[in-house]
């Protein structure tokens, strides 16, 4: 799901913004700090029990303590699935070359790469305008 998220948004900085979004919530809206029974609000309660971070805490936690461990790994497995089987498709498909997306040149996708990469080579050499190379440190 964060990778779809990277794909989506500009920067790496909008990345993790984003990605709070949905991991801020989720977190805390689990069995990760307080126990799903104790929940007053139903709707709440349920949320918190069928929440894909409430089912791998409890299969940890009775991985590392005690407690059944088959229904939560169960869950988290299908989490884990359902989760891929739907943000995989996704992110390849924005992952692609927006102009071979769209049917433009149909040059293959590695050309499009290495092209990218030649421009991003350029751009990192130029230097702005009246600067100078500096010169190298002597050691001796």
């Amino acid at each position: 799901m964060f990778a779809y998220v990277a794909l989506v948004v500009p920067g790496a900085e909008s990345t993790q913004a984003a990605s709070f979004v949905f991991a801020f919530p989720l977190t805390f809206i689990s069995s990760v700090f307080v126990p799903t029974q104790t929940y007053t609000i139903e709707w709440l309660a349920l949320l918190a029990r069928k929440s894909p971070i409430t089912a791998a805490a409890d299969a940890t936690r009775a991985l590392a303590v005690t407690g059944p461990i088959g229904e939560p790994l169960l869950r988290t497995a299908a989490w884990t699935i359902a989760l891929l089987v739907i943000f995989i498709p996704l992110s390849i498909a924005r992952s692609r070359p927006i102009e071979w997306a769209r049917g433009g040149s149909g040059r293959q996708t590695s050309e499009l790469v290495a092209e990218e990469g030649r421009r991003c080579d350029r751009m990192a050499f130029r230097r702005p305008a009246g600067r100078t190379a500096a010169a190298p440190a002597s050691t001796g």
